[in-house]
């Protein structure tokens, strides 16, 4: 994975009305998700926030969105911010 996020030209758009089958366990895995991007992988804030406003309404594109997410977190875990 090059990227955490689909562009959204690549989902389909009816699945944007479907429920998620994540729906009830989003809010867990967005917040967690979350907190690692707060504490120290800056560069999975955007696509973590983008789906933590989509909570509320989850659908199978959001789905797909944190499959990918997830994805990139497991193959980049060796990645982390240093500062001195």
């Amino acid at each position: 994975m090059s990227t955490p996020c689909i562009d959204d030209h690549q989902l389909d758009p009816a699945d944007d009305h479907e429920r998620g089958e994540l729906k009830e366990e989003s809010a867990k895995i967005v917040l967690k998700a979350l907190y690692v991007a707060r504490r120290n992988r800056t560069d999975l804030l955007w696509a973590v926030n983008s789906l933590a406003r989509l909570v509320t309404k989850w659908s199978v594109n959001c789905d797909k969105r944190l499959h990918r997410l997830i994805c990139y977190m497991h193959f980049t875990v060796d990645m982390q911010m240093e500062c001195w």
